[in-house]
């Protein structure tokens, strides 16, 4: 008899503890969209009449709690509900006809299939995705973010053009450009740090372009600049194709005059010992210059010295 009571007392608060779950997660996710549940994963479909409305913006906020104790205290409650799972918004298909405006704390982001007639502004995220999208005027700032607020940054199957002369500011911990082209028009700029960079079967072209990362992978990939492509790479591992008229990678100069430049160690140790003979050419040039200065100098104090006659007598000798 104890038994079948404690049975229907574990049933029963199983059944109040899945309740409370699926409230909790309509709660937290459901008001922006159809909710998917999988073993490994929580999808969310956006639905384009809940995405808030300015005059001027597409406002996308997406946060559990603004508030970082009370997020500790969600995850453990979460891990008792089962709801530890990673959580994923996909914007699928969505046409935005105004600058778009998202910040996320606790979500995986995807844009896919969608339309950007005005500009893309992603503040922070664990990551974002941008897949095969389309990009109708880009005229200002194209922005990922600030540097660590965005843990992952995928760009996929993407042709994104900034034509104005604002820059292209990518920032995250980890950044992958795959099958895609990233271009700054009209003089515009391009600028991305991340620690971990990989670059596959992918164009980036801008007037400049800076790249700082930690780590980079390359394959059939080319970075290209009318004026200038400076790359700071602190593991040294960056092996790619580069084409611009100055190319400085970790502060050596590899120019060749605007010829596509493919970067492998020897090249840069080749460089470098070049760089080394260089600077001893100048500096034994600017010691026979100060050698030449001082005896000449030498020279004319000792003319100076001289009087005026003895100067006129060696004259008429």
């Amino acid at each position: 008899m104890n038994k079948i009571i404690n049975n229907s007392k574990t049933k029963l608060s199983s059944l109040f503890q899945n309740i409370k779950r699926k409230k909790y997660l309509q709660g937290l996710v459901g008001k922006h969209g159809q909710i998917i549940e999988k073993d490994d994963k929580i999808i969310v479909n956006v639905n384009p009449k809940k995405i808030k409305k300015t005059k001027y913006f597409n406002v996308i906020n997406l946060y559990r709690t603004n508030n970082f104790e009370v997020e500790k205290e969600l995850k453990n409650a979460f891990e008792i509900i089962k709801l530890n799972k990673p959580i994923f918004f996909i914007f699928n298909g969505i046409i935005f006809d105004k600058d778009v405006y998202l910040s996320s704390m606790s979500f995986h982001i995807i844009f896919k299939n969608c339309t950007f007639k005005e500009c893309l502004h992603l503040n922070s995220s664990i990551s974002v995705t941008l897949e095969n999208n389309k990009y109708q005027n880009q005229t200002t700032e194209y922005s990922c973010g600030q540097a660590g607020l965005i843990g992952k940054l995928t760009i996929i199957n993407d042709n994104f053009v900034n034509n104005s002369k604002t820059k292209v500011d990518i920032r995250a911990n980890k950044v992958n450009i795959i099958n895609s082209n990233i271009c700054a028009e009209n003089k515009g700029q391009i600028t991305i740090e991340t620690k971990e960079m990989n670059l596959t079967d992918s164009t980036i072209t801008g007037s400049e372009v800076y790249l700082n990362a930690d780590s980079i992978t390359s394959s059939n990939s080319i970075i290209k600049s009318n004026n200038g492509v400076m790359i700071d790479n602190e593991n040294s591992d960056f092996k790619g194709n580069v084409q611009a008229p100055l190319f400085v990678y970790n502060g050596i100069n590899l120019s060749n005059h605007n010829e596509v430049i493919s970067i492998d160690e020897e090249k840069i140790e080749l460089q470098k010992m070049r760089q080394v003979l260089l600077q001893r050419l100048r500096n034994l040039r600017d010691y026979c210059k100060y050698i030449n200065n001082m005896e000449v100098k030498e020279i004319e104090n000792k003319l100076n010295k001289q009087r005026v006659s003895q100067i006129v007598k060696k004259k008429t000798i």
